[in-house]
């Protein structure tokens, strides 16, 4: 952090949740092998659960062999700039409670198919920081 960049201060749980229920636009990192993807998307939250839409490939690979991804968010409010990091696990959505939640949550239909799924992550870490410019 630079001098003039101000003040940073930790979000507390119910902060970075806040941050996370408001928001629809993330990235996801996840790894396998020896390569890590990065990829932005969008998501809805319910509680202190995040629904990812997914393709094929990246379902398949993120609740493969190791479904521990990193999520984060960022944004920038009228008297801060703030971030929240996410780690956990992912499951295929496979339950009716899921599919409702989700249908719940939507502002606008999906096309549901074999190729536009969901994968649920379930977080184990959340951690959030907010930066307030030096008056």
């Amino acid at each position: 952090m630079h001098e003039n960049d101000g003040v940073e201060q930790l979000l507390s749980w119910d902060e970075c949740w806040g941050h996370i229920r408001r928001s629809r636009r993330g990235r996801i990192a996840w790894g396998y092998g020896p390569s890590i993807d990065i990829t932005p998307t969008s998501y809805l939250a319910d509680g202190q659960t995040i629904y990812i839409p997914t393709d094929v490939s990246t379902r398949t690979v993120m609740t493969g062999t190791s479904p521990w991804v990193a999520f984060e968010i960022d944004g920038l409010g009228e008297d801060a700039r703030w971030s929240v990091l996410v780690k956990g696990h992912t499951h295929q959505v496979v339950s009716q409670a899921d599919d409702d939640v989700i249908d719940s949550l939507r502002s606008h239909p999906v096309r549901r198919g074999p190729t536009v799924r969901f994968v649920r992550l379930d977080p184990t870490e959340v951690t959030g920081w907010a930066t307030f410019p030096d008056l």
